[in-house]
């Protein structure tokens, strides 16, 4: 027998006294967004905390100027193979330069090419250091990566496309992206946590009692539970949420918190929400197939909640930066493609859609206030355009990983999730709607209006 799933509850003393809808912002009050992601690499180091632990997190206000303070301030690190780490002090620490400057390995493989090009030209047979290094006789040099590539480049796109690595880049790449679009110097501010995407379904799944969660302390007792505080108009989460009854309830569960709030959360969806692994890959609707089971009884029952008009979900991800190579985003310290050739979909640096929400409702909000109309502001401009050849032509990435047919487009707003939509040919992508997941159809709930 399938276990019953929850969405759990808020104490019902606070229900009582709480008003059935919050109330609208006044129009001097900021406009206050939470950005929720992984910033020190916690899940990649075992880390999960739930209740108090996650409620006391510092919400970090950032701008442009104090985000490499704030990189070193949560001092993000990845490890890079046997019990090397690298620890990130700014946001050029990413580069492919950088690392080949500060990554002992690249050294000591520069150290024995130059080695073994000088015993070339001077006709010597014996075997370099490069060659002891490869096949791992030499250990004076500890590896870096526990595979061993055996040469720059391998071992650079080993350390890019690792897991760890590529989710703190497009975490901390995210943000540089709202920054560099965003006025945050006045009404409209940005903050940053640092919780894991398991963490955060950690401590929602943690109990029924919601008040006790750490993401009730932070979104609700720390704003509208202490008089005078500022409730946060968004909370933005790095992350997807996916087809799994799990997923469901901890979504049904912090559209609950958010409620209570007054806050809008905005989060990716997992392309499993609209049946199939990969819209990439599967970009036709006729190709997908429904949800079944527990997952799907649960996502149902939490689209009938009437908090899940605090929720909105988009698809798919947004392209944060074009691959390296010489002809797309040069290295200068040596020669390096980052892609493979033929590219790998997944070999690209993809961002959460959520990025995308939380950018086009900051628009709305510095150009009509707590006025704002979600959706009033459709396009983003400017993305990183890659054109990729095949098979000797040149065709274009696009910047919201798929073309969405308007059949397509037409299925995905179905599910109560929002697609976006790469404008063929281009570096633009559109919202085509901005919903909450709610059913039936009602606009994101927020404190607007």
């Amino acid at each position: 027998m399938a276990k019953p799933f929850s969405f759990g509850a808020i104490d019902v003393r606070l229900e009582a006294e709480s008003e059935p809808r919050p109330a609208r912002a006044e129009d001097d009050a900021p406009f206050r967004i939470l950005v929720a992601a992984d910033f020190s690499g916690r899940a990649a180091r075992g880390l999960v905390e739930t209740g108090a632990p996650v409620g006391e997190r510092k919400a970090i206000r950032v701008d442009l100027d104090s985000l490499d303070a704030t990189i070193a301030r949560l001092e993000p690190q990845v490890r890079l193979g046997d019990g090397d780490v690298f620890r990130f002090r700014e946001l050029d620490d990413f580069l492919p330069d950088t690392l080949f400057a500060r990554i002992a390995r690249f050294g000591a493989l520069k150290e024995a090419s130059d080695a073994d090009a000088k015993r070339r030209a001077t006709s010597r047979p014996a075997a370099g250091l490069l060659d002891r290094i490869l096949d791992g006789t030499a250990r004076e040099e500890a590896p870096v990566a526990a595979a061993g590539p055996d040469r720059p480049t391998e071992l650079m796109r080993a350390i890019l496309g690792s897991s760890a690595f590529r989710a703190l880049e497009a975490a901390w790449r995210g943000v540089d992206f709202l920054l560099r679009r965003l006025d945050v110097d006045g009404p409209l501010t940005l903050h940053l946590v640092d919780i894991s995407p398991g963490e955060l379904r950690s401590d929602l799944l943690a109990g029924d009692d919601l008040g006790k969660s750490g993401l009730h302390r932070l979104l609700v007792d720390k704003t509208v539970g202490t008089p005078g505080a500022h409730p946060w108009a968004a909370f933005v989460v790095l992350g997807a949420f996916g087809a799994s009854k799990e997923d469901a309830e901890a979504l049904g569960r912090l559209a609950k918190i958010a409620s209570k709030a007054g806050t809008a959360v905005l989060a990716g969806a997992e392309p499993g929400l609209v049946g199939c692994a990969s819209l990439a890959a599967t970009p036709d609707p006729h190709d997908w197939s429904a949800p079944e089971g527990e997952g799907a009884e649960a996502w149902a029952a939490l689209r009938r909640l009437p908090e899940a008009r605090y929720v909105g979900l988009a698809l798919p991800r947004l392209l944060l930066r074009l691959p390296y190579g010489k002809e797309t985003n040069a290295v200068e310290a040596f020669e390096f493609e980052e892609l493979s050739s033929p590219p790998v979909h997944e070999e690209y640096l993809w961002g959460s859609p959520a990025l995308a929400l939380a950018l086009l409702l900051g628009e709305a909000f510095l150009e009509d206030g707590w006025s704002l109309r979600p959706g009033s502001a459709q396009d983003i401009p400017g993305l990183p355009f890659a054109l990729v050849t095949q098979d000797g032509e040149k065709h274009a990435v696009p910047c919201a990983e798929t073309l969405f047919t308007v059949r397509a487009m037409e299925a995905v707003t179905a599910k109560g999730l929002m697609p976006l939509l790469t404008l063929k040919g281009t570096d633009t992508v559109r919202l085509a709607t901005f919903q909450s997941i709610a059913e039936p159809y009602a606009a994101l709930a927020g404190r607007w209006g």
